[in-house]
């Protein structure tokens, strides 16, 4: 079942209101300069977005990936992990990629057989990407963005190694 949106009722009752979760302050009908607010909006959306968009793996060609820059526990070590971009993807296969930890860095692993056992090998699973053939275009040399499947809920409140 889909999401259900907020109807035209909803939507318009929010007009000049903060909401109290994230500070957040709706542009009121009719107001002149409406611009103002929105950038504001803007601005506290794009600085919320930041967090999300930590360790996030991207499409960038036909059969390669990128990784935005972030950090994540180790036990109780932050490792940081300054991104990547232009990584190769096996075509015709499902590619899984994760952060490994080596000291107190975080390194990208890629393989076609799955994520390790974290009992064995800590990681920070990051997304899975079907290419060529295994994608939903199923075409050799390259996949679509909907074949990038962020993975990185499942470690969501874990820490590394643990």
């Amino acid at each position: 079942m889909a999401e259900t949106p907020l109807t035209d009722a909803q939507a318009d009752a929010l007009s000049g209101s903060t909401d109290a979760d994230v500070d957040l302050t709706y542009p009121g009908i009719g107001e002149s300069p409406y611009h103002t607010t929105m950038y504001r909006l803007l601005h506290r959306m794009l600085t919320l977005e930041k967090v999300i968009n930590e360790l996030r793996p991207y499409k960038d060609g036909d059969l390669t990936f990128g990784v935005r820059p972030g950090a994540a526990s180790a036990s109780s070590t932050v490792c940081s992990y300054a991104g990547a971009t232009g990584q190769a993807l096996t075509d015709n296969a499902t590619n899984y990629l994760y952060l490994t930890v080596s000291g107190a860095t975080l390194i990208l692993a890629v393989n076609t057989t799955g994520l390790p056992n974290p009992a064995t090998t800590p990681h920070v699973p990051l997304a899975s990407i079907a290419t060529g053939t295994a994608s939903s275009g199923g075409v050799s040399g390259a996949y679509d963005a909907v074949d990038l499947v962020d993975l990185r809920a499942r470690s969501l409140f874990g820490v590394v190694g643990s």
